[in-house]
């Protein structure tokens, strides 16, 4: 049975400060150490601005070729940072008491094709070959029912760091599930706003949108959240492979009062007072979300390891 996020989550989900954090996580993290054609993606002036805003990821998920950094722990941000958004929704979640939907809930298993309850959306004409090739029958089959299999397996997960099943669930399936539940957005937003355009435009705030392979607007999209749960759900696997009992044994410390890396405050707390702190740290976000206005950006969620595991 298919239940929808409560309205009242969907619209804080769909405030600017949300989706502008969601973007610029992922987007500087996987920019940061790539090249171009040789030349970096930000250049050393532009980089200095993003860490004078307080932007700078202390663990880049991509180097210089764009091949995922499986042993700097920077698996251990995305499985961190994503685990804190679910508790943020649970915590309003608790708050609207809405009894149909009381906290977030992941797949059991990645729904296979033909799904009744959560059926792949079809190919769109405009869709890019990244998103169409991963929307087949024989994607799921021979790559995406694999690599669930292999995530799910404690022999294993046994065998590996948290950092490197963060990294490896992110770019060999968690990506690929942003792609083939996403549906035709109609009007998508250009990852490239025009040159004389100073911000996103506010109209990509609207809670209708809500694409899953846009990180701008993918987590206000109720599949984000049983995907994520998914994805939060290894965790707890990896922990029983390991015999670890208590709590997550992060190898890396992080600001509680702010996102890791990042400086955004991930408590509801954001919602309910918009302090001068809050504002300063809205204020930041549109600085940076200029500088990343670049046309040889990585697409975030369009970076996939699907060679065999």
């Amino acid at each position: 049975m298919v239940t929808m996020l409560p309205p009242k989550a969907k619209l804080m989900l769909a405030l600017r400060e949300h989706r502008m954090h969601h973007v610029l996580w992922h987007t500087v993290r996987d920019n940061w150490e790539a090249q171009d054609e040789g030349e970096p993606v930000f250049s050393d002036s532009e980089k200095q601005r993003i860490r004078d805003m307080g932007w700078e990821p202390l663990r880049p998920s991509l180097d210089k070729d764009r091949v995922p950094k499986e042993n700097n722990k920077s698996g251990e941000d995305f499985l961190f940072m994503h685990r804190q958004m679910i508790l943020h929704v649970n915590t309003l979640l608790s708050e609207i008491g809405d009894t149909s939907y009381p906290e977030v809930v992941g797949w059991a298993r990645v729904p296979p094709p033909n799904d009744p309850d959560y059926p792949v959306p079809p190919v769109w004409n405009s869709a890019p070959d990244y998103i169409k090739s991963r929307k087949t029958d024989n994607y799921y089959s021979d790559i995406m029912m694999q690599r669930e299999n292999y995530f799910t397996t404690s022999e294993n997960l046994s065998g590996m760091t948290l950092g490197q099943l963060g990294s490896q669930l992110e770019y060999r399936i968690h990506n690929p599930m942003h792609l083939r539940w996403a549906s035709d957005p109609g009007e998508e937003r250009p990852l490239v706003f025009p040159s004389d355009a100073d911000a996103i435009d506010t109209k990509w705030d609207n809670p209708s949108y809500d694409y899953l392979a846009d990180p701008y607007s993918s987590h206000v999209n109720y599949i984000f959240w049983k995907l994520h749960g998914w994805i939060d759900d290894r965790i707890n696997d990896w922990m029983r492979a390991n015999k670890i009992t208590g709590e997550v044994p992060w190898s890396v410390e992080w600001d509680k009062n702010i996102m890791p890396q990042h400086g955004l405050i991930h408590e509801p707390h954001l919602m309910a007072k918009m302090d001068d702190r809050t504002n300063d740290i809205i204020n930041r976000m549109e600085e940076v979300v200029k500088i990343v206005n670049k046309t040889n950006l990585i697409t975030p969620f369009s970076v996939i390891d699907d060679g065999i595991t």
